[in-house]
Order: structure tokens, then sequence, then C-alpha cells
């Protein structure tokens, strides 16, 4: 066999091995970079699993705390009738004060009640407030991802 052609077959391994390994060479700095980018994906998933599951959290509490409320403020409510109900009877028995005691059970009772539904009214307001807001956050990471992409 000639020289030329045995130096031509050295040439084209040697070109092959070469374009071979540069291939290699991008291969493996390809899968580097899908491995990094398969971590980082799963490193957003997991925190964005822990935020989900915190988020409900807060949510379960503040429902919790709004019934405890509610709940709280209705029997208060109650028991101050009640127990302002006593004095209120006493003086209705008596001939020379139920007039009197009968105007300052009325204001007694149309101010109690107004407290007790402000209570009520503000309590709702808080948690509506609350529920707002987590619905808001809730929104906020897909709103920062479509910002990123632009």
């Amino acid at each position: 066999m000639p020289a030329w052609v045995v130096l031509a077959a050295t040439a084209a391994c040697m070109l092959l091995t070469a374009a071979l390994l540069l291939r290699h060479v991008r291969l493996g700095t390809s899968v580097r970079e899908s491995g990094n980018d398969i971590g980082a994906a799963a490193a957003r998933y997991g925190e964005a699993q822990r935020m989900l599951r915190q988020r409900h959290r807060i949510q379960d509490a503040q429902r919790l705390a709004e019934g405890a409320v509610e709940g709280t403020t209705r029997t208060v409510e109650d028991i101050h009738r009640g127990i302002a109900s006593i004095p209120f009877e006493v003086l209705d028995g008596i001939p020379a004060t139920r007039d009197t005691a009968r105007i300052v059970r009325e204001i007694h009772d149309l101010t109690s009640t107004t407290v007790y539904t402000s209570i009520r009214a503000v309590n709702r307001l808080v948690g509506s407030g609350m529920r707002q807001g987590l619905r808001l956050d809730a929104e906020a990471p897909k709103k920062d991802r479509d910002s990123h992409d632009q």
C-alpha cells in the first residue's frame, strides 16, 4: 500500500477522532447543563410546593381565627345581654323606675348590639382583606415568572 494512502487514512482517522472527541465534549457539557437546569427546576418546584403548603396553613389559620372571633363575640354578646337583663328586670318591676329603666334598656341594648355588630363587621373585613391578600400573593409568583420570561 502506498504511503500516501496510509497517511491519508491516518489523517482521516485523526480528523474523525477529533470530531468525535469534540462531539463528546459538547454532549458532556450539554448533559451537565441539562442536569443543572433540572436541578434548578426541581428546587423551584420544591420551593413552590413549600410556599403553597404555607399559604394553605395561613388560610386555615385565618378561617379558624375569623370563626373564633365570630363565635366568641356572639357568646359574649349573649352572656352580656343575659347579665344586663337582670338589673333591668328588677327595675322594670318597680313602678317608679319602670319607664326610665325601659328607656335606658333600649339605649343599652342598641349600644351593645352596635358594638358587637361592629366587632363582627371588622372581623369579616379583616378576614376578607386577608383572603384577598392571600389570593394576590398566590398570583404574584406567576406574574414574577411572566416578567422574567420577557
